[in-house]
């Protein structure tokens, strides 16, 4: 179950990766900076996320 919860995002973070490269088209650096950061934070944090559903302790009620 915590792994169908973690694909989302995970996907998440992927899409955060393509943005992240595709963000060097625009124009204006302070515009890059600006989805380049917003980028890196959601992805690193959906990553996180995931990370912590997938590896995280598991419920110990059952082990009462």
């Amino acid at each position: 179950m915590k792994i169908l919860l973690a694909l989302p995002l995970l996907g998440l973070a992927l899409f955060c990766i393509f943005g992240f490269l595709a963000s060097a088209e625009a124009s204006d650096p302070s515009e890059q900076f600006r989805w380049r950061s917003g980028y890196a934070v959601l992805g690193l944090l959906s990553l996180l996320g995931a990370m912590a559903l997938i590896f995280g302790k598991r419920n110990s009620d059952s082990d009462t």
